[in-house]
């Protein structure tokens, strides 16, 4: 596997993905700026993700997406983080065998669509600066 191909494939709906969150905030009157990015590593295939910047001390929140080459397979993982290393949301890794293809590829951008949309509230939450305090949420 090298990374241009899971650049391809990853990047665009990275992309499609946190424009819409980036959209239904701005909506919701919420402003954070946005920013993609990429890296590769020793450890990581790739290392894709989307930065919120609200202005917040914790700094941005990061939403990341990490595929690990296992050599038989990738592991990925999905997470919503404030750039400070708090965790937000974390999903459990997802573990593929064998060849990362574009139907795997769309398979595992479903799983960070569905985080979004099950996180949107903590998202809102951070971006308003009442994360701390989720007692009253029902």
């Amino acid at each position: 596997m090298n990374t241009p191909d899971l650049t391809e494939l990853i990047l665009p709906r990275l992309d499609t993905s946190t424009a819409a969150l980036a959209a239904r905030l701005q909506s919701d009157g919420l402003e954070a700026r946005r920013e993609l990015g990429h890296y590769t590593s020793r450890r990581l295939a790739l290392c894709a993700y989307a930065s919120f910047d609200d202005g917040a001390e914790e700094g941005t929140i990061d939403l990341m997406l990490e595929v690990t080459d296992r050599g038989d397979g990738v592991s990925v993982a999905l997470g919503i983080y404030r750039e400070s290393g708090r965790i937000i949301a974390e999903t459990p890794p997802i573990e593929i065998p064998g060849e990362f293809t574009a139907a795997v590829s769309a398979e595992v951008m479903n799983e960070f669509d569905a985080l979004i949309d099950r996180t949107y509230g903590l998202i809102v939450s951070e971006i308003n600066g009442t994360s701390a305090d989720h007692s009253d949420a029902q």
